[in-house]
């Protein structure tokens, strides 16, 4: 198994559907999955009584940064879609080859940090899930 190495990460986003809308000048993302396991009592005929874990709530949260563009179409829709806390589908492609994660989402932060690398200012865009549908494609 190797490392995976490919093109910049692309990030689309948009308000129902399929995402198209492409998030200009975006150079990286971090993708979490988590779960939020669930306690429950397993019984058995014979044994003593147990707890048992079961698969419980799913969680996807993904940070992505790059160059402040608000003027650029992909980063104003999420500016949007932050302040009309609108519908917002985000999916995500982290390389060219491989696999892309789809999913409803919220903007949980946007963060803008000074002019620090040639004198472009940086955003960070933070999105969370929203709703049960995750699709890793």
């Amino acid at each position: 198994m190797g490392i995976t190495k490919g093109n910049l990460p692309t990030v689309l986003a948009a308000t129902s559907g399929t995402p198209t809308q492409v998030v200009e000048h975006i150079n990286n993302i971090s993708l979490s999955f988590a779960g939020k396991p669930v306690d429950v009592t397993e019984f058995a005929a014979s044994a003593p009584t147990y707890i048992a874990r079961a698969p419980g709530i799913k969680d996807v949260t993904c940070t992505f940064s790059g160059f402040l563009e608000k003027t650029a179409t992909g980063q104003a829709f999420i500016w949007a879609n932050q302040v009309s806390d609108a519908g917002l589908v985000i999916l995500i492609k982290l390389t060219a080859t491989t696999p892309a994660v789809m999913f409803n989402a919220c903007v949980t932060g946007i963060d803008v940090k000074n002019a620090s690398v040639d004198g472009y200012v940086e955003v960070t865009y933070n999105i969370s899930n929203s709703g049960s549908t995750v699709t890793i494609t």
